[in-house]
Protein backbone atom coordinates (compact mmCIF):
# COMPACT_ATOMS: atom_id res chain seq x y z
CA UNK A 1 0.00 0.00 0.00
CA UNK A 2 0.99 3.57 -0.65
CA UNK A 3 0.58 6.85 0.85
CA UNK A 4 0.08 9.56 -1.72
CA UNK A 5 2.32 12.61 -0.39
CA UNK A 6 1.67 14.63 -3.72
CA UNK A 7 -1.64 14.45 -5.92
CA UNK A 8 -0.59 16.89 -8.91
CA UNK A 9 -0.09 16.59 -13.14
CA UNK A 10 1.04 18.69 -15.37
CA UNK A 11 -1.03 20.00 -18.79
CA UNK A 12 0.68 19.64 -21.55
CA UNK A 13 -1.82 21.96 -23.60
CA UNK A 14 -1.58 25.06 -21.32
CA UNK A 15 1.64 24.21 -19.04
CA UNK A 16 -0.29 24.68 -15.69
CA UNK A 17 1.04 22.36 -13.05
CA UNK A 18 -2.69 21.82 -11.03
CA UNK A 19 -2.39 20.07 -7.44
CA UNK A 20 -5.50 18.39 -5.52
CA UNK A 21 -4.61 18.89 -1.58
CA UNK A 22 -7.44 17.28 0.15
CA UNK A 23 -10.08 14.52 -0.42
CA UNK A 24 -12.92 15.75 -3.44
CA UNK A 25 -10.70 18.96 -4.28
CA UNK A 26 -11.17 18.39 -8.06
CA UNK A 27 -8.82 21.28 -9.59
CA UNK A 28 -9.06 21.87 -13.59
CA UNK A 29 -5.88 23.30 -15.68
CA UNK A 30 -6.91 26.61 -16.98
CA UNK A 31 -7.82 25.02 -20.81
CA UNK A 32 -10.19 23.00 -19.38
CA UNK A 33 -8.15 19.59 -20.92
CA UNK A 34 -7.21 18.05 -17.56
CA UNK A 35 -8.11 17.85 -13.90
CA UNK A 36 -7.06 16.09 -10.62
CA UNK A 37 -8.96 15.14 -7.93
CA UNK A 38 -8.61 13.25 -4.32
CA UNK A 39 -6.20 15.08 -2.44
CA UNK A 40 -4.08 12.39 -0.20
CA UNK A 41 -6.80 10.00 -0.29
CA UNK A 42 -6.93 8.79 -3.63
CA UNK A 43 -5.21 9.84 -7.07
CA UNK A 44 -8.07 10.74 -9.53
CA UNK A 45 -7.37 12.04 -13.61
CA UNK A 46 -10.21 13.35 -15.67
CA UNK A 47 -8.97 14.44 -19.18
CA UNK A 48 -10.19 14.70 -22.67
CA UNK A 49 -7.05 12.68 -24.14
CA UNK A 50 -4.82 10.53 -21.66
CA UNK A 51 -1.60 11.84 -23.08
CA UNK A 52 -2.71 15.37 -22.99
CA UNK A 53 -0.95 15.63 -18.72
CA UNK A 54 2.25 14.71 -17.33
CA UNK A 55 1.55 13.01 -13.89
CA UNK A 56 3.62 14.78 -11.35
CA UNK A 57 2.69 12.75 -8.53
CA UNK A 58 4.32 11.46 -5.41
CA UNK A 59 3.97 8.21 -3.70
CA UNK A 60 5.61 6.19 -1.03
CA UNK A 61 5.63 2.94 0.74
CA UNK A 62 2.68 3.30 3.59
CA UNK A 63 5.25 1.42 5.92
CA UNK A 64 8.04 4.12 4.93
CA UNK A 65 6.06 6.86 5.48
CA UNK A 66 4.99 5.47 9.18
CA UNK A 67 8.83 4.51 9.67
CA UNK A 68 9.83 8.47 8.59
CA UNK A 69 6.72 10.03 10.64
CA UNK A 70 7.88 7.61 13.54
CA UNK A 71 11.35 8.60 13.53
CA UNK A 72 10.82 12.37 13.88
CA UNK A 73 8.97 11.71 16.86
CA UNK A 74 12.56 10.78 18.58
CA UNK A 75 13.35 14.48 18.40
CA UNK A 76 13.57 15.21 22.12
CA UNK A 77 12.03 18.58 21.00
CA UNK A 78 8.89 16.80 20.23
CA UNK A 79 7.46 15.52 23.60
CA UNK A 80 4.16 17.85 23.68
CA UNK A 81 1.61 15.20 23.48
CA UNK A 82 -0.42 16.85 20.81
CA UNK A 83 2.84 16.43 18.01
CA UNK A 84 2.65 12.46 18.99
CA UNK A 85 -1.13 12.16 18.74
CA UNK A 86 -0.94 14.40 15.17
CA UNK A 87 1.32 12.30 13.71
CA UNK A 88 -0.15 8.85 15.54
CA UNK A 89 -3.30 9.55 13.91
CA UNK A 90 -1.99 10.31 10.64
CA UNK A 91 -0.14 7.05 10.57
CA UNK A 92 -3.47 5.54 11.62
CA UNK A 93 -1.54 4.53 14.95
CA UNK A 94 -4.17 5.69 17.23
CA UNK A 95 -6.38 2.96 18.71
CA UNK A 96 -9.71 4.26 20.20
CA UNK A 97 -10.20 1.35 21.92
CA UNK A 98 -6.94 0.87 23.57
CA UNK A 99 -8.41 -0.42 26.60
CA UNK A 100 -9.38 -3.51 25.04
CA UNK A 101 -5.73 -4.08 24.98
CA UNK A 102 -5.04 -4.00 28.31
CA UNK A 103 -4.63 -6.68 30.72
CA UNK A 104 -5.09 -4.53 34.13
CA UNK A 105 -8.53 -3.30 35.34
CA UNK A 106 -8.46 0.07 36.38
CA UNK A 107 -5.51 0.44 33.67
CA UNK A 108 -2.41 0.11 34.99
CA UNK A 109 0.10 2.12 33.14
CA UNK A 110 3.23 0.92 34.46
CA UNK A 111 2.35 -2.29 34.52
CA UNK A 112 1.14 -2.42 30.89
CA UNK A 113 4.57 -0.94 29.56
CA UNK A 114 6.12 -3.93 31.00
CA UNK A 115 4.53 -5.59 28.23
CA UNK A 116 6.40 -3.96 25.63
CA UNK A 117 9.16 -6.38 24.93
CA UNK A 118 6.70 -9.10 23.43
CA UNK A 119 4.57 -6.15 22.09
CA UNK A 120 3.51 -6.48 18.42
CA UNK A 121 2.57 -3.35 16.24
CA UNK A 122 -0.94 -3.16 17.55
CA UNK A 123 -0.43 -3.26 20.94
CA UNK A 124 2.54 -1.01 20.75
CA UNK A 125 -0.43 1.53 19.48
CA UNK A 126 -2.43 0.66 21.98
CA UNK A 127 0.23 1.49 25.03
CA UNK A 128 1.42 5.14 23.23
CA UNK A 129 -2.38 5.77 23.21
CA UNK A 130 -3.08 4.91 26.52
CA UNK A 131 -0.04 6.91 27.09
CA UNK A 132 -2.26 10.00 25.30
CA UNK A 133 -5.10 9.39 27.35
CA UNK A 134 -3.38 9.42 30.56
CA UNK A 135 -2.08 13.21 29.63
CA UNK A 136 -5.91 14.10 28.87
CA UNK A 137 -6.48 13.18 32.95
CA UNK A 138 -3.61 14.49 34.02
CA UNK A 139 -1.91 17.13 31.86
CA UNK A 140 1.33 17.33 31.26
CA UNK A 141 2.44 12.89 32.26
CA UNK A 142 3.39 12.77 28.79
CA UNK A 143 5.96 15.31 29.16
CA UNK A 144 7.05 13.50 32.35
CA UNK A 145 6.96 9.91 30.64
CA UNK A 146 8.97 11.02 27.43
CA UNK A 147 11.70 12.48 30.19
CA UNK A 148 11.88 9.21 32.14
CA UNK A 149 12.27 7.06 28.53
CA UNK A 150 8.59 5.66 29.13
CA UNK A 151 7.64 6.46 25.52
CA UNK A 152 11.06 6.67 23.15
CA UNK A 153 11.16 2.76 23.77
CA UNK A 154 7.84 2.52 22.21
CA UNK A 155 7.88 4.44 19.02
CA UNK A 156 12.13 2.67 18.51
CA UNK A 157 9.82 -1.41 18.87
CA UNK A 158 6.90 0.31 16.46
CA UNK A 159 10.06 1.16 14.10
CA UNK A 160 11.49 -1.77 14.68
CA UNK A 161 8.61 -3.77 13.68
CA UNK A 162 7.40 -1.59 10.62
CA UNK A 163 10.72 -2.41 8.94
CA UNK A 164 10.63 -6.02 9.77
CA UNK A 165 7.58 -6.38 8.12
CA UNK A 166 6.65 -7.88 5.17
CA UNK A 167 4.95 -4.96 3.05
CA UNK A 168 5.88 -4.40 -0.06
Amino acid sequence: MRKIIKNAIQCKLCGEIIESTYRHEYVECKCGSCAVDGGHDYLRRSFRDKECYTDLSVTVLLTEYKIERLQALLNPTTTLADTFYETLEDIGAIKYHYHDYMTTEPINADEELKRLPSADYDLCCALITMLLREDHFSNGSFGERFENGDVTPIVEKMIDLLKNSTEE
